[in-house]
């Protein structure tokens, strides 16, 4: 049967707190200007911690928090793809958790790489959890003072953990949820009428006696101290240091008794050169002098013979130079040689290349010649053609500016000459007094007259439409 694998957290949840992270950090985007936020959605208000911020304190734990699930849900997915890596029977697997987006990569190399990531991201893990296991203990243990817990388990508790205490910190959580769950479990078994032994009647002692029977047969059948417990381990490891310090004091004693039985000739002054005048030589030496001078002679022996040997090695060790020489040599100018024959086969190549596209661009140069002179030829065709045709269209419009400009020109000298008639004729009625009042007259006359002949016509009009009229 294949093994099934089990999301280590549940995502859909972490994913509902990391959106609403995102809207509490959308809402204190939107106001900049608050210095101090009150807000219950950080961890340490919702575990009954103050619930106003500094502005930049808030920002930085949901980030932190926020940063904190994006990591175990991407521990999750690395951990299932990981598994299904090692599943597969075939020789290559999708891989998306990696990189954001899906690949296709052969079987080895995507385990190596989700193990990589997976023991990455365990390891950031259990710091992260061991710091707050830390600092929860500290918490429960009053080192930053007095205060309430928040859990409901601590200790030894059989009923959530049979061997052992629970300690503080994520234990401590699960086991609070453990006592929880026990909890509601026992209030559905009592909605359905199931009776426990602490409900049954009876007097004190009789409720107490099967737990005082229990005591005494763990206190006579148990031993206090099991085999890998706590206990047993912190005796054993207590019992293999003493034993360990006894073990040094007892090496530094003798060794401390030896050295002074060593010594104590040296240091009663037996040997000393003064004081000893005339007495035998040879009396006078202790064993470690004695040990130092064979020590002397011995090295002496050896530096002769190492001589000798040396002497002897001289010579294999000279030929030996002579011929690695020879060799290096011998090696230098075949590469030298070698080097040569690639530096001019490449010259030939460049020269052979050289030649031949010099021939290429020749031809192309040739034809292209032959090409532009035909395009310079139909380009001046064109010019030419060109501007015969502007100079014969300017010709035409130059002339009608021209017949243009002579009529304005024209109307212009019959304006003046006519303003001049009119000055002549207004100079010629104000000398001559009498004839222009007898052309005033005349005027005048004509005008009235012409205004009779209208004012007839007009009447005899009138009285024609009213004939019309009547009739």
């Amino acid at each position: 049967h294949p093994c099934r694998w089990e999301a280590m957290v549940d995502v859909p949840k972490l994913q509902n707190r990391r959106r609403v992270i995102a809207d509490e950090m959308h809402y204190i985007r939107m106001h900049p200007d608050a210095m101090v936020i009150e807000s219950y959605v950080p961890i340490s208000a919702m575990r009954g911690g103050n619930p106003k911020f500094r502005r930049v304190d808030v920002i930085h734990e949901l980030t932190w928090e926020d940063t904190q699930l994006d990591r175990q849900i991407h521990l999750n997915g690395v951990d299932r793809e990981l598994h299904d890596a090692y599943a597969t029977k075939q020789e290559y697997v999708e891989v998306k958790v990696l990189h954001g987006y899906r690949t296709l990569l052969w079987v080895n190399n995507a385990r190596k790489a989700l193990e990589r990531e997976h023991n990455r991201l365990v390891a950031q893990t259990f710091a992260i959890e061991l710091v707050d296991d830390i600092l929860e203990f500290m918490l429960e243990g009053w080192y930053f003072g007095e205060r309430e817990s928040q859990y409901t388990v601590a200790g030894y508790v059989p009923s959530v953990k049979k061997h052992g205490f629970v300690r503080i910190g994520n234990e401590q959580k699960k086991a609070s949820k453990v006592a929880e769950e026990n909890y509601l479990e026992e209030q559905a078994k009592k909605a359905e009428g199931v009776e426990f032994d602490k409900e049954k009647g009876g007097d004190p002692k009789e409720k107490t006696a099967p737990i005082e029977d229990d005591a005494q047969w763990r206190l006579t059948e148990e031993k206090a101290v099991k085999v890998g417990d706590d206990r047993d381990k912190a005796l054993n490891s207590t019992e293999q240091t003493l034993r360990f310090g006894l073990f040094m004091l007892t090496f530094m004693y003798f060794r401390a008794m030896s050295l002074v039985k060593r010594e104590e000739e040296s240091w009663s002054g037996k040997a000393d050169m003064i004081g000893n005048e005339g007495k035998d030589a040879k009396s006078k030496l202790t064993a470690e002098r004695k040990r130092m001078i064979e020590e002397e002679r011995a090295a002496e022996e050896r530096r002769h013979e190492l001589e000798q040997v040396m002497g002897r090695a001289k010579v294999g060790e000279e030929r030996k130079r002579r011929r690695e020489a020879a060799e290096r040599a011998e090696a230098a100018r075949q590469l030298y040689e070698k080097v040569r024959r690639e530096k001019m086969e490449k010259q030939a190549s460049a020269d052979l290349q050289r030649l031949y596209r010099g021939h290429l661009g020749r031809k192309a140069a040739r034809r292209w010649a032959m090409k532009k002179a035909e395009l310079e030829a139909m380009n001046a065709l064109m010019n030419a053609s060109a501007i015969t045709m502007q100079r014969v269209f300017r010709g035409y419009v130059g002339k009608l500016r021209a017949s243009v400009v002579r009529a304005e020109m024209a109307d212009f000298i019959a304006m003046i000459r006519m303003e001049e008639a009119a000055a002549d004729e207004e100079e010629y009625w104000r000398t001559h007094t009498f004839a222009r009042i007898k052309r005033d007259i005349g005027s005048f006359f004509d005008v009235y007259v012409h205004a009779a002949r209208e004012g007839d016509n007009n009447a005899r009009q009138y009285h024609d439409q009213l004939q019309a009229i009547e009739e």
